[in-house]
């Protein structure tokens, strides 16, 4: 939690969440919902480990500069 207060807005929590496992909750209903458009249910909440979109993309460079690599198959 000290980790979380000091580093607020520096693009560290969604790191540490997915090295510990954790579940991010946006928001739970419209009501309090704060500054984030509606969500899909799906992205509203999820666990870190098992959220599909977790991958990043792989640059289209790296695709065509390896044709060994093929994009992540989440995408």
């Amino acid at each position: 939690m000290e980790r979380r207060k000091e580093l607020v807005g520096e693009g560290h929590r969604s790191f540490d969440a997915l090295r510990r496992g954790e579940t991010i909750n946006r928001y739970t209903s419209e009501a309090n919902r704060g500054w984030h458009e509606i969500l899909n249910t799906d992205r509203q909440s999820y666990n870190t480990w098992t959220y599909t979109k977790q991958l990043p993309l792989i640059p289209i460079k790296e695709i065509n500069g390896n044709s060994e690599i093929q994009q992540n198959p989440l995408y």
